[in-house]
């Protein structure tokens, strides 16, 4: 099994949770399920993020710091599209139903791309580190 399979399987697992919110932003939800949609959302991100950092670890060390900076930018972002979540939930019913699930569209939508690009560019990587790490401290590009 690769290094990156259990992510993928959480990836897999991400997307159908997000296919479920969607389904219901469509419904045109109260600001309560809204705030607990966001909330969920938060807190599968924090521990997605955990789960990944736990991960990589090992390997950020063997690949080229463009690459090692590049694995940085990519949490910094999903701690933004967290924070973004938790913005929601701290904005309650105090902002706009419509304007929340817009929102939430838009941020699923991040998120959807941000698991895309990770599967396309971190996930070979890692599993390439991990099965090469000789090589892959010589390598000036990830495969």
């Amino acid at each position: 099994m690769t290094l990156t399979g259990d992510l993928k399987r959480e990836h897999e697992w991400l997307r159908q949770k997000l296919d479920l919110f969607e389904g219901v932003l469509t419904t045109s939800p109260s600001p309560v399920t809204i705030r607990g949609m966001c909330h969920t959302l938060a807190r599968m991100l924090e521990q997605h993020v955990r789960n990944e950092d736990r991960v990589a670890a090992p390997y950020t060390n063997r690949l080229q710091s463009i690459f090692r900076n590049r694995l940085l930018d990519d949490h910094a972002d999903e701690r933004a599209l967290v924070r973004d979540f938790n913005d929601l939930v701290a904005a309650g019913i105090s902002i706009p139903t419509g304007r929340a699930v817009l929102h939430l569209f838009r941020l699923i939508n991040e998120l959807r791309e941000h698991m895309a690009m990770e599967e396309r560019e971190l996930f070979p990587s890692l599993d390439y580190a991990q099965t090469h790490p000789a090589l892959a401290e010589d390598a000036e590009v990830s495969p």
